[in-house]
């Protein structure tokens, strides 16, 4: 379905360490505004998600949150 291509789209580019948003599929789907374009919201999402990410394995694994720093 196109949900399921356009969640596959969204996990590559939140799980790709060095994704180049600019020729990325996802580049039509986010909305553009004058004062934010697309690839700083893009940017900001995966930001703040890998953020919640590393909170979430810190809280829930304080031992290995310890051993890798």
């Amino acid at each position: 379905s196109n949900l399921a291509a356009i969640q596959r789209q969204l996990q590559a580019y939140l799980l790709a360490k060095n994704a180049n948003f600019g020729s990325h599929p996802l580049e039509d789907l986010i909305v553009s505004t004058p004062t934010v374009p697309a690839s700083t919201r893009a940017r900001i999402y995966k930001e703040a998600y890998q953020s919640r990410l590393l909170e979430a394995l810190s809280n829930n694994f304080p031992c290995l949150q310890r051993y890798i720093g």
